[in-house]
């Protein structure tokens, strides 16, 4: 008495199912396009039908391409609240703002990483191909990603190291 059949408890949660909204994937704030990678916009502005019509806004030059390496960027940029953020084919890390392709900061791992000598270490060119971005949803903003084997926590405004991550930043 008071318990409902089970084949009504199935059908309830497939009913409910069925009423989801659907998802819109429709920014560029995570590496891969989607938490789920899916590499996916839901974005109707541009189609098929207007696709041609599209005009060049802006270039970018990183300036650090090694052509006797065969450097290149396959690093997928995101982009939060405006501002793009990418890896160069040397591993900077860059921000630009989104409208007018200007520079607003660029981190370079090539740096010394400390002024310890014995503990300076400087980063053989690879590809990086994400980096991520984290926020508490107030003011701290950062972007992390690797170069070579090291992680690096990087303030999103500034584009320098989160001197509380790890050691210094990295």
């Amino acid at each position: 008495m008071g318990k409902t059949p089970k084949k009504n408890v199935v059908f309830l949660i497939a009913s409910r199912r069925l009423h989801l909204p659907t998802k819109q994937y429709n920014t560029s704030s995570t590496y891969g396009g989607s938490k789920e990678m899916i590499r996916y916009s839901s974005i109707t502005s541009i189609d098929t039908n207007n696709v041609s019509q599209l005009q060049l806004a802006w270039t970018y030059s990183t300036g650090d391409v090694d052509t006797a390496n065969h450097s290149q960027i396959q690093c997928n940029p995101i982009m939060i609240n405006g501002v793009l953020y990418g890896v160069s084919p040397r591993m900077k890390l860059f921000a630009l703002d989104a409208a007018t392709g200007s520079q607003k900061w660029s981190f370079d791992p090539y740096v010394p990483i400390t002024t310890d000598t014995s503990k300076t270490t400087y980063h053989t060119l690879i590809n990086v191909r994400g980096l991520t971005y984290w926020t508490d949803g107030q003011t701290d903003e950062r972007l992390f990603y690797t170069a070579g084997s090291i992680l690096y926590a990087i303030d999103a405004k500034t584009g320098i190291p989160i001197p509380s991550f790890g050691d210094k930043g990295s």
